[in-house]
C-alpha cells in the first residue's frame, strides 16, 4: 500500500559484466515515480563518493526549482547521513541551535528530507556543509549552478563549537537571536 517518492538502483560488478541496463529496465516498468540509477559495477570508490554521485544524479533527475523566491534566514544540511555514528542525535542537535538561532532549516538531503523539499533546495539563502567528504562537491555543485553560497561548519560539538558555528553563519546571515 506503500508508495515511495523514488527508487534508486545500483548495479553490482556481476551485473556490469553481463551489461543489463538498469534505466532501461526501470523506464520499461512505467514507474509513476523518479528511479535514480547508479553504474558501481568498477567498483571504484567508497560510501563517500557514492553518496555524491547518487545526490548529484537526484538533483538532475528530479529537477532542482531554480526561480524560487529566496526565503530569509533558511538554511540547508548539506553531506549528512545517518549512516555515521549518532548523526540522527548530532542532526536533531544543530536543527534545534539552528532554529533557536532565528534561522529555519530547509532540505537535508540524505538524512530525511522527502523529494519536495528536496526539489526546493534553491530557496536557501545559504548552505551549510556538515562533513565535507560528503557535502563539499554538493555545496560547490550547488554554488555553480544555482548562485548558492555554502557555509563549511562541520559538526559543532561542544559550548564552544556551537558559538563558533553560528558566529560563522551570522557573517552570512544576521538574526536577531544568532
Amino acid at each position: 500500500m506503500y508508495e515511495p517518492e523514488l527508487l534508486s538502483l545500483e548495479n553490482s560488478g556481476a551485473i556490469s559484466l553481463i551489461g543489463d541496463d538498469l534505466a532501461g529496465i526501470a523506464g520499461k516498468a512505467n514507474l509513476k515515480y523518479p528511479v535514480i540509477d547508479l553504474d558501481t559495477g568498477g567498483l571504484i570508490g567508497g560510501f563517500n563518493e557514492g553518496y555524491v554521485l547518487a545526490s548529484k544524479r537526484l538533483f538532475e533527475k528530479i529537477g532542482l526549482n531554480k526561480n524560487l523566491v529566496k526565503k530569509k534566514k533558511q538554511v540547508n544540511l548539506l553531506g549528512c547521513t545517518y549512516g555515521h555514528y549518532n548523526a540522527y542525535n548530532d542532526l536533531q542537535e544543530l536543527q534545534a541551535m539552528l532554529i533557536k538561532g532565528g534561522y529555519t532549516v530547509g532540505a537535508i538531503p540524505g538524512a530525511g528530507s522527502n523529494l519536495d523539499a528536496i526539489k526546493n533546495i534553491p530557496a536557501a539563502e545559504l548552505n551549510l556543509v556538515v562533513n565535507s567528504e560528503l557535502g563539499l562537491e554538493l555545496a560547490q555543485f550547488l554554488e555553480i549552478n544555482y548562485q548558492m553560497p555554502y557555509l563549511e561548519i562541520g559538526m559543532p560539538y561542544g559550548i564552544g563549537g556551537s558559538i563558533n558555528c553560528m558566529k560563522k553563519i551570522k557573517q552570512y546571515i544576521d538574526t536577531d537571536l544568532s
